[in-house]
C-alpha cells in the first residue's frame, strides 16, 4: 500500500464519513450518515460539505451528476465530504495549492 492510499485510508477510518442504508425486512430507511469516527471532524466536514455543495461550482457540477444517478440528499453530502478529504489529504501530502483540474479531472 502507498502512502497516498494509505493516508487517505487513515483519513476515512478516522472521521469515517460513509452513508449507511437501513434495511429490515421489507422497509428500506433513508440513508444516515455512519456515526464512527471522530465527531469533530464529521461535523466540520459536513458544514463545509454543505458550503462547497451550493456555492463553489466545480462541486455543483459533482453534485448535479450524482442527482442524475439518483442519489439522495445525505449520500451526496458524504460523498461531497469524501471528496473535499481527498482534497485535504492530496493538498496536506504533496504541499501545493488546490488545483481544481487536478480534483475533477477536467
Amino acid at each position: 500500500m502507498d502512502l497516498e492510499n494509505s493516508i487517505t485510508s487513515f483519513g476515512e477510518n478516522f472521521a469515517s464519513n460513509s452513508a449507511d442504508l437501513n434495511l429490515s425486512n421489507n422497509l428500506i430507511a433513508l440513508p444516515s450518515i455512519s456515526r464512527l469516527g471522530s465527531k469533530k471532524i464529521r461535523k466540520k466536514l459536513y458544514m463545509s460539505a454543505m458550503v462547497v455543495k451550493n456555492h463553489n461550482p466545480p462541486f455543483a457540477d459533482f453534485v448535479k451528476k450524482l442527482e442524475k444517478r439518483g442519489k439522495c440528499a445525505k449520500v451526496i453530502i458524504v460523498a461531497v465530504m469524501r471528496k473535499l478529504m481527498h482534497i485535504f489529504f492530496g493538498i496536506l501530502k504533496n504541499g501545493v495549492p488546490f488545483d481544481e483540474n487536478l480534483a475533477f479531472g477536467s
